[in-house]
């Protein structure tokens, strides 16, 4: 019943599983209905939710949120999956395992994410993943993920000093291709993460999320993303831009589309200022007629024009990961 007014993925997704198991019975046999009356609902981000359902106090959301020991968060914990505990009047009465297979898609995406370069070429791209999800569950789903020759690099806000691998090989290139794993965040941790890579790494972030304790982090990065199909308004309203799917592949595309553009554009800004200062040096030395200045004009147009409507074609172009042939900068 609490979880059916909270705007968390988790939530939906237990109550998915609930009306589903209680589809199939009467209201008779039914001890608690999600109508049940809610009364005193609050939402705290980043821990959970509470409410007095039918009266009785509950809490539903992280260890934290309803008071359960590390004893007792070790014994219910289970692997791969994120625990969700409930609490009844104070005490722990439940423990929910939500586990959230990855997509076929994700390591294929992750792998090209990690193999992009910078658009100078300086240095590979800094690769992290942020949850609120412990460490260790986070840490066996990022696993599974990530091939074998990549490394995983999990931390534990706000302890960066508590650093365990994975199980996973270190890779040759060096710390810039490592995938780190930012596990147990608050939504004000991962704004000030967000502000860390900004302020003093000096860094263009590209932040993508889809849920509401994302939102802080979307607005406050330079290119915030939000997969707008599973997506909460509020991360939608955040972003700067949305992609309407869940397909992680599109961000990379995004990322290489948007390089291509920029591309075009530098080249489109050479094209005309050669034009330009080509029929300015002609017109000062040897003169040109009115005719041949308005067709270099008119001709400096098309040409731009032309290059330009190239992107249309980017994604009937490219192959596999790779960007076009032609350019070897949005390749990197």
């Amino acid at each position: 019943a609490l979880e059916a007014r909270s705007a968390h993925p988790l939530a939906a997704a237990i109550v998915n599983a609930a009306t589903g198991c209680l589809g199939d019975v009467s209201d008779d046999d039914v001890p608690f209905a999600l109508r049940a009356t809610v009364a005193d609902f609050r939402t705290a981000d980043g821990r959970g939710v509470t409410g007095r359902v039918d009266g009785v106090l509950v809490h539903v959301g992280n260890a934290a949120h309803c008071d359960v020991t590390e004893e007792e968060v070790a014994e219910y914990s289970k692997d791969g999956a994120t625990t969700v505990f409930v609490a009844i009047d104070g005490s722990p009465a439940l423990a929910l395992h939500v586990a959230d297979p990855p997509r076929g898609e994700a390591a294929a995406s992750l792998a090209r994410l990690t193999a992009l370069r910078t658009f100078d070429r300086t240095r590979s791209l800094e690769v992290a993943v942020l949850t609120g999800d412990r460490r260790d569950t986070a840490a066996a789903l990022l696993a599974g993920i990530l091939k074998p020759t990549s490394p995983v690099e999990p931390i534990v806000a706000p302890n960066p000093e508590a650093d365990v691998e994975a199980g996973l090989p270190a890779d040759a290139d060096g710390p810039e291709s490592r995938v780190k794993l930012h596990a147990e965040l608050r939504p004000p941790d991962k704004l000030a993460l967000v502000r860390e890579a900004q302020v003093e790494r000096k860094r263009v972030v590209l932040f993508v999320g889809d849920g509401v304790n994302d939102a802080p982090a979307l607005a406050a990065a330079d290119v915030g993303t939000a997969m707008g199909a599973g997506g909460s308004a509020l991360a939608v309203a955040a972003a700067d831009l949305a992609i309407m799917d869940d397909d992680f592949e599109k961000v990379v595309d995004t990322i290489l589309l948007a390089r291509y553009t920029v591309v075009r554009i530098r080249e489109n800004i050479i094209i005309a200022i050669v034009i330009k200062v080509a029929v300015l040096i002609f017109a000062f030395t040897t003169g040109i007629a009115l005719w041949m200045a308005v067709l270099a004009d008119l001709g400096s147009l098309l040409l731009v024009l032309a290059n330009g409507s190239r992107t249309q074609w980017f994604f009937q172009d490219k192959t596999d990961a790779d960007a076009p042939d032609d350019d070897e900068a949005v390749k990197d």
